[in-house]
């Protein structure tokens, strides 16, 4: 009954990270916000520019906030369509 638990347990704390990593090839919240940033931009750009050249400005910004408030943005950002 206790390994059902345990399995239960790691498997519920995995699959989030395995949803992120397989996403934006990241775990980190500060770097899978950069991913994000990056893709909206290229994105807004029309195909102009790719989310690859724009990542490390995005990865800039974000590795000045804390995890709390890349978590906090990234959240806002899947709430935006």
């Amino acid at each position: 009954m206790y390994r059902l638990l345990i399995v239960v347990a790691v498997l519920a704390a995995a699959a989030p990270a395995g949803w992120l990593y397989g996403a934006y090839g990241e775990i980190a919240p500060c770097r899978v916000l950069a991913a994000e940033r990056a893709e909206r931009e290229a994105a807004a750009s029309g195909g102009a520019v790719e989310a690859a050249a724009l990542l490390p400005g995005a990865r800039l910004v974000t590795e000045q906030m804390g995890t709390g408030a890349c978590v906090s943005a990234l959240f806002e950002s899947w709430r935006r369509p």
